[in-house]
């Protein structure tokens, strides 16, 4: 059952990526996620490795915003 969780969760990191195209946005569900879990006192999805490699893999692909400077 946690298997499947896991999987949901990282969907759910692929499609914050490609619909906000935004690093700030994965942070946020990120720990939103983890502070879910913890006040609920179970397991947590965040902490399985495959979850991670999404997270950093859309953070890598998102990048950060060049600063326009004038």
């Amino acid at each position: 059952m946690e298997a499947v969780c896991t999987f949901y969760v990282a969907l759910y990191f692929q499609n914050r990526k490609e619909e906000t195209h935004s690093p700030s946005e994965i942070d946020s569900a990120f720990y939103g996620f983890k502070g879910a879990h913890d006040v609920a006192g179970v397991p947590s999805p965040i902490d399985d490795p495959i979850v991670e490699v999404v997270r950093s893999a859309s953070r890598r692909v998102l990048g950060t915003r060049a600063l326009s400077r004038k």
